[in-house]
């Protein structure tokens, strides 16, 4: 998935940017890469993996984001 390739590089370059802004919070790239991550964990702890579908119903924020930005086995 082209998110998490993004995200990678994103983190590596510009950790303190700005990667997300919603509801007057701001997070870096560090900060949602260190977000993404336990939930790609506990997905696949649950038995997700790479081609299985996935609903997540959520409002925009950051948690909604954190969550599709990695989902196991797509990295």
């Amino acid at each position: 998935m082209i998110y998490i390739h993004s995200l990678g590089r994103a983190v590596r370059y510009f950790p303190e940017r700005t990667a997300f802004a919603a509801n007057g919070t701001r997070s870096t790239f560090r900060e949602l890469h260190a977000r993404v991550e336990p939930i790609a964990a506990a997905l696949t702890k649950h038995g997700f993996k790479a081609g299985d579908r996935l609903a997540i119903l959520f409002r925009t924020s950051q948690i909604t984001s954190s969550s599709f930005m990695r989902a196991p086995g797509s990295a």
